[in-house]
């Protein structure tokens, strides 16, 4: 499955990036019918064009494997074949199908086309010495239910303009990413299923690989970086043999390290079948990749757990996965490479509805952990410590889901792993009414780090918002060059280290912490097998 879909894993440097500076990469044998010329990169696919923006060459809706419809559809990625011709990369693709997820809870439109796999490149103008620029490539989240890699907070030069190629890119959400059933097990030479979203991440990595040298970026400088279900794709990607090769080094962002196993995914696929008139054909798969698209879509349940269900994910299927990403953690299986783990202070403020009082909300705690659970959650959340009854319940569901699970994973990794494990902790809203209301909400680092305020309706960034921002890509551009992120100008940042909690907080000024909801943390760790 793999080599058919990604091929040779043998590493060939393109041309550098002075060409692409001077106008244009010499012709590789596909895409020689292109002469060179300003923007005009050769890949190993074909020739794209790409628009100067500023000082950033700017490459958008670059396919990178063939479209997954009709008898592709729930089948791992396969190689492009070559292109006559030349792509004007000025445009994004089209998302893979799903609802808006500018409407909270997934309840918008339906929107997006099958044939959505397709990557974005942000390059600066300016060629690098050596061997290239660092590569950022980013996993956009949206609990592998919603999203794309051409959402306008990540539409941005900034990581270009100081050092950095980025990537932005496509995959399969959804039910269409990651549907596992015993007939579509059957049919894969590995008796698996489920996991075609984190294929098209490693397609999409395997791609970048062969063809980023072309636009300046370093193949052997690559950086995965992830936020919310995107950090948790990292986390998947850092499991698997099959990504081996294919990054140097790792960000996890709000995200965690757990997958279903392939018999609980087999499971909820045969109800996904049946809700989609599939249950009882002869041929289910046949039957499935019949059913429109949209109307897989429609058939999703919504993302609405706090405790729990974050969305679909990836399968521990003994071939993508050959066990579940934390225990490769602390086996050592994983891909050993420096990797940093992270988390906002008020992560689930953006979720969290209305709870009027104390009662309501003790309530909601037994109801939601049972009694016994729910008496001890209370012990350590009780209302009476917290502004009001709805901020205890922000803190304990943040903890639960995003801020305590990556210790967990870092103690795993710098047990198992010689490469240095960082961690930070971000405290620092935005300026003025938005950042009172919200706190450090979920998502929050990305307008930092893309430097995408804009995107905020009617906020204009104040000059901390600005520095907080600098502060936060500078760490990122420096991991993504040397592995690690400390560099001139910033306050060193520790590793982690056994026998201690230690962070970089993000505020200002920012600085080294030691201990990241520390008690919280170990009520966390101790009552964990007791969890619903």
């Amino acid at each position: 499955m793999f080599t058919k879909a990604f091929g040779s894993r043998g590493f060939a440097l393109a041309a550098s990036a002075m060409a692409l500076a001077l106008g244009g990469c010499p012709p590789t044998p596909c895409g020689s019918d292109v002469p060179p010329g300003p923007g005009i990169v050769h890949t190993d696919e074909g020739a794209v064009r790409g628009v100067l923006e500023g000082t950033t060459w700017v490459f958008r809706g670059i396919p990178y494997v063939q479209p997954p419809v009709g008898a592709k559809r729930w089948r791992a990625p396969e190689a492009l074949m070559c292109r006559a011709g030349l792509l004007e990369a000025n445009a994004f693709g089209a998302v893979c199908p799903q609802r808006d997820d500018d409407v909270l809870g997934g309840t918008g439109e339906l929107i997006g086309d099958e044939d959505c796999l397709s990557l974005n490149i942000w390059a600066p103008s300016t060629p690098a010495g050596g061997s290239g620029y660092p590569v950022l490539f980013f996993i956009h989240g949206g609990g592998n239910q919603q999203g794309s890699g051409s959402k306008a907070i990540y539409d941005s030069p900034y990581f270009a303009e100081h050092g950095a190629v980025q990537v932005t890119i496509n995959y399969r959400v959804g039910r269409l990413g990651y549907l596992a059933h015993p007939a579509l097990s059957a049919e894969s030479a590995q008796g698996v299923s489920g996991n075609y979203g984190l294929l098209d991440q490693m397609a999409a990595l395997d791609w970048v690989r062969r063809n980023i040298a072309a636009f300046g970026g370093d193949p052997g400088r690559v950086t995965i970086f992830g936020e919310s279900a995107g950090g948790r794709n990292v986390c998947s990607l850092l499991a698997s043999p099959l990504a081996s090769g294919l990054f140097q080094r790792a960000i996890v962002q709000s995200g965690g390290c757990l997958a279903d196993t392939l018999a609980e995914a087999e499971t909820n696929g045969v109800t996904a079948a049946t809700d989609l008139g599939c249950g009882g054909a002869p041929d289910p798969a046949a039957c499935l990749r019949a059913v429109p698209a949209t109307t897989i879509v429609e058939s999703q349940p919504p993302i609405t757990g706090l405790i729990g269900g974050l969305g679909p994910g990836a399968v521990v299927d003994g071939y993508v996965l050959p066990m579940s990403p934390d225990d490769a953690l602390a086996a050592g299986t994983h891909n050993q490479v420096p990797t940093i783990f992270g988390s906002n202070a008020d992560e689930t403020e953006i979720f969290v509805g209305l709870i009027p009082g104390e009662t309501a909300y003790n309530l909601t705690v037994i109801a939601t952990f049972g009694l016994v659970l729910g008496n001890l959650v209370l012990d350590t959340y009780p209302a009476s410590a917290y502004p009001t009854a709805r901020d205890a319940f922000v803190a304990l569901t943040s903890d639960l889901q995003f801020i305590c699970p990556p210790r967990r994973f870092q103690r795993s990794m710098i047990a198992s792993q010689s490469q240095p494990v960082y961690r930070y902790f971000l405290t620092r809203p935005v300026d003025g009414a938005l950042g009172g209301f919200f706190g450090a909400f979920h998502g929050l680092d990305l307008f930092y780090l893309f430097h995408t305020f804009s995107t905020i309706e009617g906020y204009v960034p104040t000059p901390g918002d600005i520095a907080m921002g600098d502060a936060m890509a500078a760490y990122w551009v420096n991991f993504a060059a040397t592995g690690n992120p400390n560099g001139a100008g910033l306050a060193n940042w520790p590793a982690y280290a056994a026998g201690s909690d230690l962070a970089e907080e993000f505020n200002l000024p920012v600085g080294a912490i030691d201990g990241v909801r520390t008690t919280e943390c170990d009520f966390w760790d101790a009552v964990g097998s007791l969890l619903p």
